[in-house]
């Protein structure tokens, strides 16, 4: 289970100061590489749980938001764990799916082709996650999503963000939160670095072959040697959320970092977390 070494976190207020078990130089270096940006920056290294750096502890902790795409790690967890998918079962994403009488689109103009699971993961592919949805039902859902600690305040200490993780009851609603979209799952960075922890512990190599493959082939170019997923949340129009949850390095797993960033993009919160990523090599 990941633990930490906090000491004392107060997150009532935006004046009062976390302590944490810091790296100082570490610290610093990430508040300097977020300067201006509203958002947070968490890194903590695998094994001891010994949280390195906390940029914004009462964002980075106490806040949950709608992560985008990070979700689709849940919904590929619970393909995986419920076996409804047969041998070779691939979409062909053309950019537009109609389902039910309801037409949804892919953020990638022209479509991804024909495309698998690892492979959806991989590119972020929206199509592919509402067509394959339709087969999963909600109970397998809600027990990837509990299983990764969405929807609980895992955070020993008060004042933890507890999230949301609801799949909603109407056709169209449901179809959209399979592919982290909607705004029914919201997360706390705290809770992103959860999650990927629980990938790395997991019995499905598929799931980790795909986070690394999304950095080097997918939406997560430019967090350099690293595993992870991106998600870009539309919290109001023109106004997104942009993510970057993983680990470095990509093969040998020492830390989990997060990255979350205001009016920013998935890909804006990749390049930074590979800044990050640099620092701590």
């Amino acid at each position: 289970m990941l633990r930490t070494l906090l000491l004392v976190l107060l997150i009532v207020a935006p004046a009062r100061a976390a302590e944490l078990d810091l790296d100082p130089r570490l610290q610093a270096r990430l508040e300097s590489l977020m300067a201006g940006r509203p958002g947070a920056v968490l890194v903590y290294r695998l094994g001891d749980g010994a949280v390195r750096a906390a940029v914004r502890p009462r964002v980075a902790f106490g806040q949950a938001h709608p992560p985008g795409s990070v979700a689709k790690i849940v919904t590929a967890s619970a393909l995986l764990e419920s076996r409804v998918l047969p041998a070779g079962f691939a979409v062909n994403c053309t950019n537009h799916v109609t389902i039910a009488g309801r037409g949804y689109t892919c953020g990638y103009p022209g479509g991804h082709g024909k495309v698998d699971l690892k492979g959806a993961l991989e590119r972020s592919c929206s199509i592919f996650f509402y067509v394959a949805g339709q087969r999963l039902a909600d109970p397998a859902w809600r027990r990837a999503a509990a299983s990764f600690g969405l929807g609980s305040a895992s955070a020993p200490y008060p004042g933890a963000a507890a999230g949301r993780a609801v799949l909603p009851t109407a056709r169209r609603a449901r179809t959209l939160a399979l592919a982290g979209e909607g705004g029914t799952v919201l997360l706390s960075p705290w809770q992103a670095a959860v999650l990927i922890e629980r990938v790395l512990e997991g019995r499905h190599g598929l799931l980790r072959e795909a986070l690394v493959g999304a950095v080097l082939r997918g939406t997560g170019k430019g967090a350099g040697d690293a595993g992870g997923k991106t998600g870009t949340a539309e919290i109001a129009p023109r106004r997104t959320l942009g993510w970057f949850a993983g680990w470095t390095p990509a093969r040998a797993p020492r830390y989990v970092v997060v990255v979350f960033l205001e009016s920013a993009s998935g890909h804006d919160a990749a390049l930074l977390a590979g800044r990050v990523i640099r620092v701590l090599k």
